[in-house]
């Protein structure tokens, strides 16, 4: 039977004076020795981790001792650690063993609780400045805290409750009783590898059916020169500065994702789409941790030799990249988590981070100058714009099939559609509509066929005609697009002169 604590905001608060003035006092100086750490970003977590954990200790006690008695501090202890410890969300390598002889005395009275575990590890934080890293001496304290505390209260026979659900202002930790050291830590179990697309052959030409972004097309044109031509390159600058993070941005189906996998199969580098909702969703309260899973997994691809490289997209990156806000620790969590990822002393070379959204304005301004180039992927401004979207489409389809399929289309009747409704102008849902459209030709033709109990043919399959084309459109729902019309602001385009009569 899983046992439920819950801390509410206002509990926290209303402590928060008393922990931070012990924190920050004579005794401690935690502000200023952690301030004194080179990782700022790091020093911020770990505070705020060390933070939480004297909060819930103080506010659990409370919360335990009347139904455990003398093993609720020792049981607070190991729920407050755990639950700091996924908040701080270090996922690195680096092991500290410097607590492994300390010891606590569970036996003697208040206010031992918090001074002992903090006269253990200030001296640590003092003497390790340069090594080891804040996080992964900050991650050893909590660890031991949670073994030695979770021994303790495991002495007692009668102690049945070794499953816990730990509510923190909205948020659930789940946390085991676990005295064993070699017993590894409860996390999330993500196969990196799953999110790996291995392009097909056909992807290196996928970006040749996209029209129009020519300006994104030139910045990853210059990133496959790179590439090609990688050793002439790296001998003239440092790898890290070849290739910068690029940010995408602009309404739903323009082909941003298109090109950005085909310009991975172009480089013949690993291709990562991380579907930044899912990471929120999915993975609650684990989601900065899992972040650092994925580029640690692409660095360790690159370092092993498996590729020269690795384009990690990150999909509607306003997901994670938020502007920060003093009520949202998870989401304050993963913009630092994401922050510290794009920063270039850290990025691996031949590691390449595209995102893209449609919400440009609410990116954090820190994630924003992370990005060197940031480019536009709009809908198109003219008529002839969207006649060359048809179009390519189209020689899309009619080269798979080496045939054509569409005769002379009346161009006036389909644009009266975009002009209505802008939504018309996205690259996706013309390629919807377009493929509809020619199956449904393709269909009726085969059914006919069929009725007269004849073989189909190839050659013999009608073109599509404007009136099928005008037809598809009239019945194409837009409402079952993922994104509705406004998100950004958009509205549908005044009517342009007509420029042509046929495609």
């Amino acid at each position: 039977m899983v046992k439920t604590i819950e801390f509410t905001r206002a509990e926290l608060n209303s402590i928060e004076y008393t922990i931070v003035s012990k924190l920050n006092g004579a005794r401690y100086s935690l502000d200023e020795i952690i301030g004194q750490y080179s990782e700022g970003n790091s020093g911020k977590r770990v505070y705020n981790a060390i933070k939480d954990f004297a909060s819930i200790q103080r506010c659990g006690i409370e919360k335990l001792k009347q139904e455990y008695k003398s093993l609720a501090v020792p049981l607070i202890t190991v729920l407050a650690a755990e639950t700091a410890s996924a908040e701080m969300g270090y996922s690195g390598n680096e092991e500290v063993s410097c607590f492994g002889n300390k010891a606590l005395n569970y036996k003697q009275e208040w206010p031992y609780y918090l001074t002992d575990p903090l006269d253990i590890y200030k001296p640590f934080l003092e003497e390790s400045r340069s090594r080891p890293k804040l996080e992964a001496l900050t991650e050893s304290f909590f660890s031991w805290l949670s073994r030695t505390a979770a021994a303790e209260v495991c002495k007692d026979p009668k102690f049945k409750d070794k499953d816990w659900e730990v509510t923190v202002a909205g948020k659930k930790y789940q946390v085991e009783i676990n005295p064993d050291k070699t017993a590894p830590k409860r996390k999330v179990d993500v196969d990196f590898s799953s999110y790996i697309v291995k392009p097909d052959s056909k992807s290196t030409n996928e970006a040749d059916y996209i029209y129009g972004h020519e300006a994104v097309k030139e910045v990853f044109q210059k990133t496959e020169l790179r590439v090609r031509n990688w050793e002439f390159y790296t001998g003239l600058f440092n790898p890290k500065n070849l290739f910068p993070n690029i940010l995408l941005h602009g309404p739903p189906g323009t082909g941003k994702t298109t090109l950005i996998r085909s310009l991975a199969a172009r480089c013949g580098f690993e291709y990562r789409p991380i579907p930044c909702a899912e990471l929120c969703s999915k993975y609650f309260g684990e989601s900065a941790n899992i972040l650092r899973g994925h580029y640690k997994d692409a660095s360790i691809t690159i370092d092993k030799g498996k590729n020269k490289g690795v384009i990690i997209f990150l999909d509607e990156i306003d997901h994670i990249a938020l502007r920060r806000d003093t009520d949202s620790k998870e989401q304050n969590t993963l913009v630092t988590t994401l922050n510290d990822l794009l920063d270039g002393n850290s990025t691996k070379p031949g590691l390449i981070t595209i995102g893209a959204t449609n919400v440009l304005h609410l990116i954090d301004e820190a994630i924003w100058s992370r990005f060197a180039e940031k480019l536009y992927v709009g809908y198109p401004k003219t008529d002839e714009g969207i006649i060359g979207i048809h179009k390519k489409i189209i020689q899309k389809i009619e080269d798979y099939s080496s045939k054509k399929q569409f005769g002379s289309l009346d161009v006036d009747r389909i644009l009266n559609f975009s002009r209505k409704d802008e939504r018309f102008k996205s690259g996706r849902v013309i390629n919807s509509i377009l493929y509809k459209c020619v199956t449904n030709v393709t269909d009726g033709y085969v059914i006919s066929t069929e009725q007269r109990k004849e073989k189909p043919s190839k050659d013999k399959i009608p073109l599509v005609k404007t009136e099928d084309l005008t037809e598809a459109y009239d019945k194409y729902n837009l409402d079952e697009e993922d994104e509705k019309p406004g998100r950004m602001g958009f509205t549908a385009g005044n009517a342009t002169k007509t420029i042509t009569k046929i495609i």
